[in-house]
């Protein structure tokens, strides 16, 4: 969305990447592609409680046999969730590295320039494994994350 980028920002979005990548169950990983790139570091996610947040934390452990990253996660009720998160990233506390949204939060969280698109990392070889399939997810499923920036509308396309 042409918003600057920190550093910061930047190696959370492409480890925030890297999670959806590895996170997906089944597909086979090139040899070539170094996935301990970023091996010995350490991210927060914060999820808010959902069938989906439970998912992924049980693949947390492979993630980390496969990344060499280290996660801590927090769960918390969506509505305690989406105030405590709001706070922390109003204040700029960076103590969350990677958080659960989706079009309902998008807006707000765009508009606060706390998220960013996440394609150019998708189609970078060097942050995601060439035969990592994007068509794999679910259309819909990544459609509802895209979005122009346009008020009242731009929901579907743009993007991710």
């Amino acid at each position: 969305m042409g918003y600057p980028v920190t550093r910061r920002k930047a190696f959370h979005s492409v480890l925030g990447a890297a999670s959806i990548v590895a996170l997906t169950r089944g597909a086979t990983f090139a040899a070539d592609f170094d996935w301990k790139q970023k091996a010995g570091t350490k991210i927060t996610i914060g999820f808010a409680a959902h069938s989906m947040s439970e998912a992924l934390i049980a693949m947390l452990p492979e993630f980390k046999e496969l990344t060499g990253i280290t996660v801590k996660y927090e769960v918390a009720p969506e509505n305690d969730f989406r105030v405590r998160l709001n706070a922390q990233l109003a204040a700029g506390d960076g103590s969350i590295d990677i958080f659960m949204t989706g079009p309902a939060t998008n807006r707000e969280y765009s508009a606060g320039k706390w998220i960013e698109n996440l394609q150019p990392y998708i189609d970078n070889p060097a942050k995601t494994d060439a035969k990592w399939d994007f068509a794999d997810f679910f259309q819909s499923a990544v459609n509802v994350n895209r979005w122009t920036g346009e008020p009242f509308g731009g929901l579907g396309s743009g993007p991710l």
